[in-house]
């Protein structure tokens, strides 16, 4: 059983609808409904009558909903004060999405590291909507993520006590192997598509800034979809197709002549990087953290006090 399980049937009780409790939780409703399933069957017993026309809890849901209730904000004060002990080592937990673990979570974990070297780091990886979650239920304290203007919107949008830094640039850059790329010289015409998962970041991107650019002149093909970026690099490069991917990922393949860059005729959106944190629940440790990361922003962003 995972505390998550908990705190996602808490939001059911306060929300009253499935499909509002798993916006509130930032994740996708299939998925919450899932994990209410799966702390049913831990409890072994029904926490939410589906026999009833509109939602309703069950008799054993209202009778235990309290002690829940209860339990979960001593666990959450628990968790405070065993991380604020003095006699502990300093810890900052990192949660970001497994493309930035690639290329630029290295970087600025060697800049947190000396910033703070009293300081035990520990990161965590996943998809956006994982990673909104970890740091709104307050397992994360930092949120490395990209941010960019789809239709689809993005989960951190929801959450009003998250600040926000943009702490650098990428661009999605359309990619080919260059094999490939003396096959498709007749370019405008059918695209064959390495493809990111439909309901990762990456994928809501590629749709709403990439595909939905491309006129209908181009027929457009998805070989394969897959939600890591690093196995779409791979079959990029093994000439299976066109790929969107970040330009950190691919810049020594482009420099080197193994891919080639279609951005002038393909969309090449370009992406933020951003560092949240919550405002409303601060590791002690963050502070110091934070007021850095602040002013090395301000300084590339060229502004002084």
């Amino acid at each position: 059983m995972k505390l998550t399980w908990l705190e996602d049937f808490l939001e059911l009780v306060d929300s009253e609808t499935f499909s509002a409790a798993a916006q509130r939780r930032n994740i996708t409703q299939p998925a919450f409904s899932r994990r209410i399933k799966m702390l049913e069957e831990w409890f072994g017993a029904e926490l939410v009558d589906r026999r009833a026309n509109q939602f309703q809890l069950t008799e054993t849901a209202l009778r235990y909903e309290p002690e829940i209730r209860a339990l979960v904000q001593r666990w959450q004060d628990l968790r405070v004060r065993v991380g604020a002990d003095p006699a502990e080592q300093p810890q900052l937990t990192v949660t970001t999405q497994h493309t930035l673990m690639l290329t630029h979570l290295p970087g600025w974990l060697q800049l947190f590291q000396r910033w703070q070297p009293a300081t035990r780091f520990q990161v965590r990886t996943g998809d956006l909507d994982e990673c909104v979650s970890q740091i709104a239920s307050g397992a994360s304290d930092v949120l490395i993520a990209y941010r960019a203007g789809t239709r689809a919107g993005l989960p951190v949008d929801d959450l009003g006590n998250l600040e926000c830094l943009a702490v650098a640039e990428e661009t999605l850059v359309p990619t080919v192997s260059a094999q490939s790329n003396r096959q498709i010289a007749g370019w405008p015409g059918s695209l064959q598509l390495i493809n990111y998962a439909p309901e990762s970041f990456l994928g809501r991107v590629v749709r709403d800034l990439c595909r939905d650019q491309i006129g209908p002149a181009v027929e457009i093909e998805t070989v394969c979809e897959t939600s890591f970026a690093a196995g779409i690099k791979s079959m990029c490069l093994a000439g299976l197709g066109v790929a969107w991917l970040p330009h950190a990922l691919v810049k020594e393949e482009l420099a080197e002549g193994r891919l080639v860059s279609l951005a002038d005729r393909l969309p090449a959106p370009n992406l933020e990087i951003h560092v949240c944190r919550l405002t409303d629940y601060v590791n002690p440790a963050l502070d110091a953290l934070w007021t850095r990361i602040r002013e090395t922003t301000r300084k590339s962003h060229g502004h002084s006090d």
